[in-house]
C-alpha cells in the first residue's frame, strides 16, 4: 500500500492506495471496472481522477487541489491496474476467521441459485460489477459438519455480502472468470487512466 498524509483546502487525509492487485478488493475492483467502462470518454487525468476519488474515498473537487508531484505519485501506484491478475482457482478462502468453499460446479445449481442469479442480474441491467458481492454469497459456502456444503439460502444475501465485498479480489477473480466466461472481467483497458500525467 502506498501511504500519503495530504492537507487539501486545510483538511488532512490520510491516503492508502493499493499497489497491487492483492491489495484491490471486490468493492474496489467492481469500482475500477465500472470506471473501464466509462474510460473512453475521459481524458488521462480525469479518468485518474475517478479511479483514485473511488479507491480512496476522496472527493474529486479535492483531488483536483493535489499538487501535480502528488497525484502523480497516486496515478503511478495505480501503475498495476494495466496488468492481468494471476490467481489460480482457490478451493477455499478464509474470511473473518471462517472457512468459505468455493462452489463453481455452474451446471450444479438448484432452482433457488438459478432464480436469484437471473434476478440480482436483471436487476443491474447485466453489470455484475454492481452485484458481485451478492453473488459471491451463491458461491461461496461453508461446510456442514458432514462435510457437504451448506444449502444456499436468500438471507446469505444480507448476512454476508458486506463482508465479501472486503475479500481480496485476486481471492475470488478466477471464480467469477470462469463464471462470466472471461468476457467482462479483464483489466486491459485501464492503461489510460493509470499513465503517469505529465
Amino acid at each position: 500500500m502506498i501511504k500519503l498524509n495530504l492537507v487539501l483546502d486545510e483538511e488532512e487525509f490520510n491516503l492508502e492506495m493499493p499497489e497491487k492487485w492483492e491489495e484491490v478488493n471486490v468493492e474496489q475492483f467492481c469500482q475500477i471496472m465500472e470506471i473501464q467502462e466509462r474510460v473512453k470518454d475521459l481524458t488521462k487525468i480525469s479518468s485518474a481522477v475517478e479511479l483514485i476519488s473511488a479507491i480512496t474515498k476522496i472527493p474529486k473537487n479535492i483531488i483536483w487541489l493535489m499538487t501535480p508531484e502528488d497525484f502523480a505519485k497516486l496515478t503511478n501506484a495505480l501503475a498495476f491496474v494495466n496488468t492481468e491478475i494471476e490467481a489460480p482457482l482457490k478451493k477455499s478462502i478464509m474470511i473473518d476467521d471462517e472457512e468459505y468453499f468455493v462452489k463453481s460446479n455452474f451446471e450444479e445449481l438448484t432452482m433457488g441459485e438459478i432464480i436469484t442469479i437471473e434476478q440480482l442480474v436483471e436487476q443491474t441491467n447485466n453489470n455484475l460489477f454492481k452485484t458481485m458481492d451478492k453473488l459471491l454469497t451463491i458461491f461461496l459456502r461453508k461446510k456442514k459438519a458432514s462435510g457437504k456444503l451448506e444449502s444456499f439460502d436468500i438471507n446469505f444475501i444480507a448476512d454476508r455480502s458486506e463482508k465479501f465485498r472486503m475479500i481480496s479480489v485476486v481471492d475470488i477473480y478466477q471464480l467469477f472468470f470462469s463464471f462470466s466466461d472471461g468476457k467482462i472481467l479483464s483489466p486491459n483497458n485501464m492503461k489510460e487512466s493509470s499513465e503517469e500525467t505529465k
